[in-house]
């Protein structure tokens, strides 16, 4: 019944009508089991529905391949698509087929700007040589992307033919094992939009890293990311490499992740380039590199007048000594810094290596964002850090997590730079540190009293934390002694984990913090103060030491911005009960007889006068 209704759906009755219809399915395609796609998204894909901008297939093989790849071929609103989990078609015969019929429709398509390929076994690249007309004829497409995809040679050829085809993709992300890509890289090198190039497991060797050179000296490259990580280059490719870099005016976006492949050598090269009055660089990235001291030192002195560099990843080169560290804090402490972002985790930088660090911020004016998680921080190291931050009034963002060795007594010391009045940070993460309940949620919690930039304070993976730690956040978030105390309560911190789900913090904690990440701080002060002090309904009670000069401005706070028909009844009913408050007729009455007076005065003197 599925092959006559799909078949049917092309034909036209001898009448000459086309009776296929994308809205009316039947029975038996609606039940069908192993469908891939619900009736509801095959609607708005056949439907054009301008709500289904992305649109993600994953196999194994369901119903209705070819006529869900038509409908995409014959949709203008699907902007990207997603095909995954195609590893189970390995040597299964029919589920190629059945791709390749489903890629036919989709060749069709001309609004597509993304075409992602994840975890997928692409047999022989056939697919590509049937999307040919889909590369060369959607001038919408701008990004290929095959992360985790197994291929073979053939599939590479195919895939480098059809890219041939045309020259306007933007972007490119190749994250699959290809041990032979010259061709490869000189076919791409031909879309001279390319703005961004990111290369994982993609052996270019030094052929590639010649083309790549060549590519970024062309006055007419836009390329703005390259990111390269495990790709066969030497200290020769590296150097080759690093010519095309000290030509290029466009590129601010670099990383490598090459570990032992590069040496001393090969890094000064390209480190070397970031001194050259073309280098507009804002963003490195050496994580995992393997990096040691003397590739530290060049890495320093090429920086001494860079002036582009905002953002610098060092994460996981746990080679760096301590001399290494202490060179590189002179990166920190040069008055010229432009460093915006620092990343120094999992080094297993210790207290003193730490020092030199933190010695450097005293000064620096730059850095809004810290990350040394993951390292072995001790006690001291926290309280020199604290020393650095207490008067910094830059740094937003700063990660401590993962940092065992931490005690109470070193959370406790820094709890200083929460209560400063200059501090400027917005999130602290202290998750995985095994902060116990003890005294330091307590510390913690109260050094926020009178906070109003921290937003998120990431507690999460710390399972010591029990009722009484979360209770301390709650009575700093909305003090219930009195309508001033709730007022004055914290009515900034958003967030005590990294994600949406708070299932570790007690259902009042959860509700106070969504009052603060959905409203404004004045308009969370006055539902906390209206859902603490009036569950009941307003009354005289909680205003009875409040001026009677205040209590009209109290009433009118409480009742701006219309928050619920709820408080606004409650208001109306206070009001009532407090005439004497507003009473108008006694008003004019006073006013009219002030009046009187005056006219009574002025005839008075006009009789003397006379």
């Amino acid at each position: 019944v599925m092959e006559q209704f799909n078949d049917h759906g092309d034909d036209e009755d001898a009448d000459g009508i086309n009776h296929d219809n994308s809205d009316d399915l039947s029975d038996e395609y609606e039940s069908s089991d192993g469908d891939h796609l619900d009736v509801q998204m095959r609607r708005q894909i056949e439907g054009n529905d301008p709500d289904l901008v992305k649109l993600e297939i994953g196999f194994p093989h369901g119903n209705g391949w070819e006529r869900d790849g038509k409908g995409i071929g014959k949709n203008t609103q699907i902007k990207e698509l997603i095909i995954s989990d195609l590893d189970e078609l390995y040597g299964n015969v029919t589920m190629k087929q059945d791709l390749e019929k489903f890629s036919s429709g989709v060749a069709h398509n001309r609004s597509i700007q993304k075409l992602s390929f994840c975890q997928c076994n692409l047999f022989d690249g056939e697919i590509f040589r049937i999307l040919v007309p889909f590369f060369k004829d959607n001038c919408s497409f701008e990004c290929l992307e095959m992360d985790g995809c197994d291929v073979m040679p053939e599939c590479i050829h195919l895939l480098t033919t059809a890219l041939a085809q045309f020259d306007y993709l933007k972007e490119i992300v190749l994250s699959c094992e290809i041990n032979e890509a010259r061709e490869l890289i000189q076919v791409l090198t031909g879309h001279s939009g390319l703005r961004k190039i990111i290369l994982t497991g993609v052996r270019i060797g030094r052929d590639g890293c010649a083309t790549l050179a060549t590519f970024l000296q062309n006055p007419e490259s836009k390329l703005a990311v390259l990111k390269l990580a495990n790709n066969g280059i030497d200290d020769e490719g590296a150097a080759v490499l690093a010519t095309g870099l000290t030509g290029n005016s466009t590129l601010k976006d670099l990383g490598f992740r090459v570990k032992e492949d590069i040496t001393a050598a090969g890094w000064g090269a390209i480190f070397s380039t970031f001194q050259s009055p073309n280098c507009v660089l804002e963003k490195l990235n050496l994580a995992s590199n393997g990096l040691k001291d003397e590739e530290i030192v060049s890495l320093v002195n090429a920086l001494a007048n860079n002036s582009s560099l905002r953002s610098l990843c060092l994460s996981d080169n746990p080679e760096i000594s301590m001399a290494g560290w202490e060179a590189f804090s002179s990166v920190l402490r040069n008055p010229n810094c432009v460093l915006e972002e620092l990343d120094l985790s999992l080094n297993e930088i210790n207290g003193e290596a730490v020092n030199f660090i933190t010695d450097a911020l005293i000064n620096n004016t730059s850095l809004t964002s810290l990350n040394i998680s993951g390292n072995s921080i001790n006690d001291e190291a926290i309280n020199n850090l604290t020393n650095a931050l207490v008067n910094n009034t830059k740094l937003r963002e700063l990660d401590l997590s993962n940092n065992g060795n931490v005690t109470r007594t070193g959370w406790q010391s820094f709890s200083a730079v929460l209560q400063s009045p200059v501090s400027a940070l917005e999130r602290l993460d202290l998750h995985s540190n095994y902060i116990i309940d003890d005294g330091t949620m307590i510390y913690l919690a109260n050094s926020l009293a009178n906070n109003n930039k921290l937003k998120e304070l990431l507690l999460h993976y710390n399972p010591n934390i029990t009722a009484n730690g979360w209770a301390a956040f709650s009575r700093v978030v909305c003090n219930k002694s009195s309508i001033m105390d709730t007022y004055h309560s914290n009515h900034t911190l958003q967030r005590l984990r990294e994600d949406d789900y708070d299932g570790e913090l007690p259902e009042d904690l959860r509700s106070l913090l969504r009052m603060n990440r959905e409203n404004s701080r004045s308009a969370a002060a006055r539902l906390k103060i209206t859902k603490t002090h009036f569950r009941e309904g307003f009354t005289v009670h909680p205003f009875i030491d409040m001026e009677s000069k205040v209590l009209p401005h109290a009433i009118a706070w409480m009742g701006r911005g219309g928050i619920s028909h709820e408080l606004n009844g409650h208001v109306y009913g206070f009001l009532r009960s407090m005439p004497s408050l507003f009473d108008v007729d006694r008003k004019i009455k006073k006013r009219e007889d002030a009046l009187l007076f005056d006219v009574d005065s002025l005839n008075r003197k006009r009789k003397m006068e006379d």
